[in-house]
Order: structure tokens, then C-alpha cells, then sequence
């Protein structure tokens, strides 16, 4: 029994294919999802159907992400603050694009679910950890609260996703397992992160796994559709993120919120002044200013 673990695909088909095109080959028994299906990348509807379609071809086991929760979020409330050229565009770019039934699905998606094969171990999946769905285990600064989940964990094996770091955990008879991120691996070599797990010899055995793909149809879909625009300074640093496999955006984010915070403005993601998001885009190196930008 062998199973793929697929995280964070954030709207990007071509990765998404190319994983379900080596479960194919490969002749992988499930899927595992581990949400943040939307967002990020333009193709958000297009990844929920191939996912939907995917689950009358193999077992399937799937949780709901952060990125799909704001979707259900954002639907219900009063106030629409979300705007194009800003930090949110981008999330704005994927709202507009999803259907009626993406929605619903989304809506069904559980925070978390547990895999129960007979003569198997019992597998908990989750985004983030059981806690919060925004949990960033075995992150810097979140040892303990790893330690702690982990601690509280009612079965051996745990699977989450949200900080796009591949690893493989091992404490006392707890295995705690990340997958990495389909949509762009953070690893510093570009492509794809995921893994797989195999019960052999009355256990499961996590291998994290690596694709290479054409990520140049990726970076021309963004450009193509209008998301480079819309979705300004993020998008520009989650493709640079996509050709580098390194996590620009996050880098960017903590620029800006520490420049917001000298200039003594709110350092709130969505708040954070278009001004402040380009000097923290290009403080951190992410490109060299261009003609037509704010501050040329």
C-alpha cells in the first residue's frame, strides 16, 4: 500500500498535473490532500475540478486549507476590502475565478480527517496541526507547540502541510510528516515537493520526493491571465519563489511588516501600504527595480 501526499498546490495546474502524472506511472494506491488547493497561482478552479475528478479514480483522503477557508471567509462577510495592486489582489484574482461549486466543495472539506486501512496504522491529516489550521510545526520558534501537538497526537503517524517544508519528524513512537508544497519547493532547488508512504513491514515509511517540470508555462500563465498584474509585489515574488525555490513572498512579508512597523503604520498584511510592499520587495532582493514602478 503506497499513498501520495499532495500540500499546498495553490492554483497551479501544471505542478498538479505533473504530480498526478507520476502517481499514474508510478501506480500509486491514494491520494492524500492536505489543502490549500487556491490562490497564489491563476489556475485555482481548474486544480478544485482535477481534484474532484481524481477522487473517483483513486482513495482519496482530503482536509480543508487556510487558503480555502479564506475563500468561505471572505463569501460571508458584509465587508469586501479585498483589492487588485495590493497584498490581497491576489486572493482577490482567485475569489472572482471559483464557481458556485467550488465553493460548495470547498465547504465540505473537514479540518481534519484520519486514514484507517485495516492492517494499518491510523494516519491523523490536518493543514497546520490539529490546534489551527494555520499552525506552522517544526518551524523556527514552534518547538514547543510542536512538541506539545505531537504530545497530544492520539495515534503514531501525523501528516500536516502550511509552511511548505518538507521534513520528516521522528519523536519517541510519533511521526509527524510535511510533504512540502506542490505549488513551489522551498527547498533552494526549483520544482516540486511531495512524498509518499508505504506500510511495509508493519509500519509507514515517508520518502519525501522531488519533480522537475517546465515552470516557464507557470510563469507565463500569470502573465498571460492577468495575475501579475492584479496580484502586484506578491505574485512577482511567488513567481521568483517558483524559479528559485526559495520562499521570497515570506522573506518580503517580514520586510514590510518590520518597515511598517518604524513608519508607524499598521503592519497588517492587507493594510500595509503598496509603497512600503515594493521597498521590502526590492530590500530583499527578490529583482532589481524596474521603469514603471513606484519608486523609478
Amino acid at each position: 500500500m503506497v499513498l501520495a501526499l499532495l500540500s499546498d498546490i495553490h492554483g497551479n495546474i501544471h505542478a498538479l498535473d505533473a504530480c498526478l502524472q507520476w502517481i499514474q506511472k508510478e501506480e500509486i494506491d491514494g491520494i492524500v490532500y492536505v489543502g490549500d488547493y487556491v490562490s497564489d497561482f491563476p489556475h485555482s478552479h481548474q486544480v478544485l475540478t482535477r481534484i474532484r475528478e481524481t477522487m473517483g479514480q483513486y482513495r482519496t483522503w482530503i482536509v480543508r486549507g487556510n487558503r480555502e477557508q479564506y475563500m468561505l471567509d471572505y463569501r460571508d462577510c458584509d465587508t469586501k476590502e479585498w483589492k487588485y495592486g495590493t497584498s490581497y489582489g491576489s486572493l482577490l484574482y482567485t475569489y472572482e475565478s471559483l464557481e458556485p461549486e467550488d465553493f460548495d466543495f470547498m465547504e465540505r472539506l473537514p479540518r481534519q480527517t484520519l486514514i484507517r486501512i485495516q492492517g494499518t496504522e491510523p494516519i491523523l491529516v490536518t493543514h497546520g496541526s490539529p490546534r489551527s489550521m494555520r499552525d506552522l510545526l517544526n518551524t523556527k520558534g514552534k518547538e514547543e507547540l510542536t512538541q506539545q501537538v505531537l504530545n497530544e497526537l492520539p495515534v503514531p503517524y501525523m501528516i500536516c502541510g502550511h509552511s511548505h517544508k518538507q521534513f520528516i519528524l521522528q519523536q519517541g513512537d510519533k511521526v509527524l510528516m510535511n510533504p512540502g508544497s506542490v505549488c513551489f519547493s522551498i527547498s533552494g532547488d526549483p520544482g516540486i515537493s511531495f512524498a509518499t508512504i508505504e506500510w511495509e513491514g508493519g509500519r509507514w515509511i515517508p520518502q519525501l520526493r522531488h519533480l522537475s517540470y517546465n515552470i516557464e508555462d507557470v510563469i507565463e500563465s500569470c502573465k498571460t491571465s492577468g495575475l501579475m498584474e492584479k496580484g502586484s509585489f506578491w505574485t512577482r515574488a511567488v513567481v521568483q519563489s517558483l524559479r528559485t525555490g526559495v520562499n521570497h513572498q515570506l522573506h518580503m512579508v517580514k520586510a514590510a511588516q518590520r518597515i511598517a512597523k518604524e513608519a508607524g503604520v499598521s503592519a497588517e498584511l492587507g493594510q500595509i501600504p503598496l509603497s512600503i510592499m515594493e521597498q521590502a520587495f526590492y530590500e530583499t532582493g527578490i529583482e532589481e527595480p524596474k521603469k514603471g514602478d513606484l519608486s523609478t
